[in-house]
């Protein structure tokens, strides 16, 4: 079914379940949906998923200048034979669009990757594996099947666990890389600092890691490290969340 009679279909179930008195308990305007959302998550889950870095300026000329673009339609056109089709790297696609990778997934759906990696291969779109995923490569690679899937990679200060990375990578099958090499650092994010909020510190984000036998390796020399700090219930409940989401 192509994405033309996917949309028509699910468009006819919603007004005949209108018909019969049961609407959809999840709202279709993002704005309600995104209030919804707010209400449901925690206060630093939201914060990380919905903020940005410094005054939050450049996202918010992002959002203005998306905006700019536009939809023209074209009427009283033959479009019985129309089609979005798309290629790139050789390969064909149902659609123009990607789903873009989305750090610590963890923190809106329990199956994390995995619920969207079954969206993206039921109608067809390219899937772009986060870095930063609350599931391993392998897992995604699995739930996709034979959908179209890439790798986004953070350039790692370990030139091993990046060779380790694209192996893995090219093990999955995976179409292309979608470098990142921006980020160095962590941004200036005003409200995780506020919250004092980071998602890897609670075992978000780094299923790759965790999974990868490099990452181990490294972690097991630096074990001698030397640290401070006073650990209480918030440490000791940061390390039973870790590790209840990534056992080992």
């Amino acid at each position: 079914m192509d994405t033309k009679s996917l949309a028509l279909t699910r468009q006819r179930e919603i007004y005949m379940s209108g018909l019969r008195g049961r609407n959809s308990s999840i709202p279709f305007a993002y704005g309600v949906l995104a209030e919804r959302a707010q209400k449901v998550m925690s206060k630093p889950a939201w914060a990380y998923i919905m903020g940005a870095a410094g005054a939050e300026s450049t996202m918010q000329a992002n959002r203005v200048a998306l905006d700019d673009w536009k939809i023209i339609p074209r009427v009283l056109r033959d479009i019985s034979q129309r089609s979005i089709r798309t290629q790139y790297l050789g390969k064909n696609h149902d659609t123009p669009f990607f789903i873009c990778p989305i750090g610590s997934l963890g923190l809106v759906h329990p199956e994390a990757d995995h619920a969207v990696a079954r969206v993206s291969a039921r109608l067809g779109i390219p899937f772009i594996s986060s870095n930063q995923s609350s599931v391993s490569l392998e897992d995604i690679s699995a739930t996709l099947g034979s959908g179209s899937k890439m790798f986004q990679l953070y350039w790692s200060n370990s030139d091993e666990l990046v060779q380790s990375f694209i192996e893995r990578a090219e093990r999955s099958e995976c179409d292309a890389l979608v470098v990142t090499v921006d980020n160095t650092l962590l941004g200036w994010r005003s409200k995780d600092l506020e919250s004092g909020y980071l998602p890897y510190l609670h075992g978000h984000g780094l299923a790759h890691y965790t999974s990868d036998p490099v990452f181990k390796s490294l972690v097991q020399k630096s074990q001698n490290a030397s640290s401070s700090g006073t650990v209480n219930l918030k440490v000791i409940a940061a390390v039973i969340e870790m590790a209840y989401r990534h056992p080992g």
